[in-house]
């Protein structure tokens, strides 16, 4: 069987212990967002250590929830993974407003091309999906067919 490596999109990583709650809470609008998201279990006072887990659980990208960003409505994300060596340090990370983590992914668009689609993304269907009404003819039945339902 082929080895899959894992990966999750993101990494929320609370400054201190006083912000895991408010890391908590960024994870779960990532999730609502369709995003998959691992919560670093300590505070990220030693931002390598975040980066090392990050990296670990092969994280695209990872959140820092500090006080200063937080005050201001803010949380700093970094890409770690969806860039090339062209790619400016500015275009690698953004203070994404708490308010629009849904639309999370055009803080980046220069990095976002460059990553193949997850499962948790929702599929374009490439024709629209037509439901047809049941036909008077067809009913159901618990009986299989080609069975008599008095045959047991």
């Amino acid at each position: 069987m082929p080895e899959l490596p894992a990966t999750v999109d993101y990494v929320v990583a609370g400054y201190n212990r006083g912000m895991m709650g408010k890391a908590m809470s960024v994870a779960r609008s990532l999730r609502l967002a369709g995003k998959s998201v691992d919560v670093y279990p300590d505070a990220a006072r030693k931002v390598k250590k975040a980066f090392k887990y990050a990296d670990r659980v092969g994280a695209n990208r990872i959140a820092f929830v500090a006080p200063d960003e937080w005050e201001n409505g803010l949380v700093r994300i970094k890409d770690l993974r969806g860039f090339t060596a062209e790619t400016s340090d500015d275009q690698k990370q953004a203070d994404v407003p708490l308010t629009d983590l849904a639309n999370v992914d055009s803080y980046f668009p220069a990095t976002t091309a460059l990553r193949p689609p997850t499962l948790l993304q929702p599929l374009t269907l490439l024709q629209p999906l037509t439901l047809l009404p049941p036909s008077k003819s067809t009913r159901w039945s618990p009986t299989p067919p080609g069975l008599s339902p008095h045959h047991q």
